[in-house]
């Protein structure tokens, strides 16, 4: 008679138990932004990109005036990339832009330009990354250093 019981108890029980080890064990919730995400996300799209200073290793360090780059994130993860002078620019490159961790201080850049970009400074106004070909906080010697103001 004991047994009859321990049985059922013991099938009421397994399935509680079972369903209490994988709620446990689920991860915290994804693909909700927090405040500061939510503000990295607006300071990169806000502005279009200009870049003003660039350093790449093996060479000299060189201030940028009059023709340079111009970078626009979208914030439907979308951008370009063109080269813009006083009185014309390039057609753009196109690309898809996502973070690549939680802290949202690396991009990659997929499509017709590919890099990874680690963010230093972000700012309404100023946008310092090392742009590498692979991941800059991986391999952080093959990373050129950019520095972007906003227009």
């Amino acid at each position: 008679m004991r047994l009859i019981y321990l049985n059922r108890l013991l099938r009421l029980l397994l399935p509680i138990l079972f369903l209490a080890i994988i709620l446990s064990s689920c991860e915290e919730r994804t693909g909700y932004l927090d405040d500061s995400q939510k503000n990295i996300i607006s300071r990169l799209t806000s502005s279009k990109w200009k870049l003003v200073y660039e350093h790449t290793p093996g060479f000299e360090p060189k201030d940028i005036t009059g023709d340079t780059w111009v970078y626009q994130f979208s914030p439907d993860m979308t951008g370009w990339m063109r080269w813009e002078t006083d009185h014309d620019h390039s057609e753009p490159l196109y690309f898809k832009w996502a973070f690549t961790n939680r802290n949202m201080s690396v991009i990659q850049l997929v499509g017709q330009v590919e890099s990874y970009i680690l963010i230093e400074k972000l700012t309404d106004t100023e946008f310092h990354i090392y742009r590498s070909v692979s991941d800059p906080v991986l391999h952080p010697g093959e990373a050129s250093y950019y520095r972007f103001i906003a227009i």
